[in-house]
């Protein structure tokens, strides 16, 4: 990465990116508790990313900053579309050819390897984001961010291609990041304990369970942005407490290197289920699944790192 590793940072990327694969396990539903705490963490592990992705923003590597999300963008599509056509000749399944397609129709469902969502929505974000900073006032720019941001929300009621609408909707969090980086990395009790009541508050009053990709937020546009940027700013305050711990060398690993864990993960939803069938205590069968997935993410990102460098993630 360009800029200088801030460890509390990395270990909030780690906690976020740890969630995003747990929440896609087929099993994970099963768990009698799921229905009372699954909703609230659904409405911020991906504003979390908005918001730290905006705190290292810079206005003068917009180009750069794209190519860094749409090279990944492209050549992880293709190794999912290598990958399920493999899985489906060796089940044995139909193959469509339109279903690859999808993704480059403005299709933002029903394909395999969703989770790259994320960066094409994050691409758009900083595009709007370079336009609405050219007022160059910060509140100008935040009024801004707000007002694209609700009309994103309401264009969700409606299909609209290639997630400009969830990107419109993400603009506000990415914004905040952007426009008060240095209260957030330099987070303190002051912030981030009313922000996580405030967070907790919210979805008291209003939970249902959410999913930014497809711009449902059951609660209102309001109260999501409380719970999500509330508990976005809590996790950074927590992540304080686990540096020099002994689990902050592994979450601040799986930060340091979430965008490839968040491109590959989808590949191996297959084994939670394997796992399930084996083993009578969901709780075992989920926290087990999810050690392996991330010790084979491990070898991922090194074979990544090793030897496919163009990347540059």
């Amino acid at each position: 990465m360009a800029h200088n590793r801030i460890q509390y940072i990395d270990i909030a990327k780690g906690i976020g990116i740890i969630l995003v694969v747990w929440f896609h396990f087929p099993i994970l539903s099963q768990l009698s508790s799921f229905e009372c705490w699954g909703g609230y963490i659904t409405s911020f592990y991906m504003v979390l990313f908005f918001v730290l992705s905006g705190v290292f923003f810079k206005l003068s590597s917009l180009l750069r900053r794209i190519r860094r999300l749409m090279l990944p963008y492209i050549s992880f599509y293709l190794v999912a579309c290598v990958y399920y056509t493999f899985m489906s000749l060796y089940k044995q399944k139909s193959i469509e050819l339109s279903h690859y397609l999808l993704p480059f129709l403005g299709a933002t469902s029903g394909y395999g390897n969703t989770p790259i969502w994320f960066l094409l929505s994050l691409s758009q974000v900083v595009c709007m984001c370079f336009v609405l900073c050219k007022m160059r006032n910060r509140y100008a720019v935040i009024l801004g961010a707000l007002c694209v941001s609700m009309a994103g929300y309401y264009l969700g009621r409606y299909n609209v291609p290639y997630y400009v609408d969830v990107s419109m909707l993400c603009l506000f969090p990415f914004v905040l990041g952007y426009e008060f980086r240095d209260v957030i990395l330099d987070i303190r009790p002051i912030v981030g304990l009313p922000a996580g009541l405030l967070s907790f508050a919210c979805y008291a009053m209003f939970p249902g369970f959410t999913n930014v990709s497809q711009n449902f937020e059951p609660m209102g546009y309001i109260p999501f942005l409380g719970i999500s940027i509330g508990a976005s700013l809590f996790v950074v305050y927590v992540s304080k407490a686990f540096c020099h711990t002994i689990v902050s060398t592994g979450l601040s690993f799986f930060g340091r290197n979430s965008l490839i864990i968040l491109c590959t993960h989808m590949m191996l939803m297959s084994l939670p289920a394997v796992i399930a069938r084996h083993l009578n205590n969901v709780w075992c069968a989920n926290l087990l699944s999810l050690i392996l997935v991330m010790c084979i993410e491990c070898l991922v990102i090194f074979l990544i790192k090793k030897y496919v460098k163009f990347l540059d993630i």
